[in-house]
């Protein structure tokens, strides 16, 4: 009988491996978190045949070479501060933690790779899914990073955290597993959001009223085909032996109640390129928060529309890096909630 896709659960981490290619214990793998659609791997194999060799006949007919695998990890979760802070630490890289009890503080920024003892390899972790009523189902995968990620918060209802994982494409069974009991997450909705701005050097001030929707999004642009250049590395595998980053990209884009001839400052901060500090933050509650925060910052582009009764400026949000404000990072989120540390060892 088929398994409903429904019934599959996904066990994530908040441990990291110690290196790309070597997993987590299955027992370190034991956050479930329940998502919005049915998670589906996608499963790549490159291969090669004696097909485009001149010979009578234009089909293959020796067995072919396994030259490369690849799995990424497509996924949609309801968004929460517990699950945010893990994905957002693995993709940026840079993390720390204080607070001796809950609330505990996240502070989350990308990696500088031109920083002295920094490295372009962000840490990797482990994701178990499958259906717990078919342990055949259960598949393991590790060296997982998150590729991109987005926050969106489009309606008062739920706001989600979707994006894509990679791994090093190797797919091993663990029959033997047991999903523990989904976490206990405060989930965030769309009316908790907040959008602050000002002036470069200023405190941002809210512009509650006016905000209608805001996404974050985040792509490290992991670079699979850098990671196959090392043709032997590691020996004799079509798995990768390492995964890195390209040309990250970042951006915020928010839509505000508002037109251009209003007293609203966004278009002419857009016109005149006006250097900005913008946040984005979400508040379940006082000991559970989110706040993404572009220190510096510009309104890029700006969209003028209405939405059937509502003048609409949709505003797209441009991160800069600022090496003189002591900051040194083009964005920088910060977490509350009960989660003691994220990125934690492997053993």
């Amino acid at each position: 009988m088929a398994i409903r896709p429904r019934c599959t659960r996904v066990a994530l981490s908040y441990n990291i491996q110690t290196d790309y290619t070597t997993a987590l214990a299955d027992a370190k793998i034991n956050k479930v978190f329940e998502p919005i659609d049915p998670i589906v791997p996608t499963v790549e194999i490159e291969r090669f045949n004696d097909g485009d060799i001149l010979k009578p006949v234009e089909w293959p007919e020796s067995t072919d070479v396994i030259v490369g695998q690849s799995v990424n990890i497509p996924f949609n979760f309801p968004l929460s501060s517990e699950l945010a802070g893990m994905l957002l630490a693995n993709a940026m890289g840079t993390y720390s933690v204080t607070g001796t009890a809950a609330p505990y503080t996240h502070t989350i920024k990308p990696v500088l790779p031109c920083a002295s003892g920094s490295s372009d390899q962000l840490p990797a972790t482990g994701v178990i899914m499958g259906a717990p009523s078919d342990t055949n189902s259960i598949l393991k995968f590790k060296g997982v990073i998150p590729n991109d990620l987005t926050i969106t918060a489009d309606n008062r209802n739920r706001a989600t955290i979707s994006g894509t994982l990679y791994t090093d494409g190797e797919v091993t069974y663990a029959t033997s597993y047991t999903f523990a009991a989904p976490e206990s997450v405060k989930h965030i909705a769309g009316r908790m959001a907040d959008f602050k701005i000002a002036d470069h050097g200023s405190e941002p001030t809210s512009k509650s009223t006016v905000l209608m929707s805001a996404t974050f999004s985040y792509n490290n642009n992991l670079n699979v085909d850098d990671a196959r250049a090392l043709l032997a590395y590691p020996t004799d595998s079509r798995y990768l032996g390492q995964l890195r980053f390209g040309e990250r990209e970042i951006s915020m884009t928010v839509k505000v109640n508002a037109h251009p001839a209003s007293d609203e400052v966004f278009w002419t901060d857009f016109i005149n390129a006006k250097m900005k500090v913008a946040v984005l933050s979400f508040t379940y509650d006082t000991n559970n928060t989110i706040e993404i925060k572009f220190p510096k910052c510009k309104i890029t582009a700006v969209t003028a529309g209405f939405d059937g009764i509502r003048d609409t400026l949709e505003l797209t949000l441009t991160p800069f890096y600022d090496s003189t404000t002591g900051v040194t990072a083009p964005v920088v989120v910060t977490i509350k909630n009960s989660v003691s540390g994220y990125q934690l060892a492997a053993s």
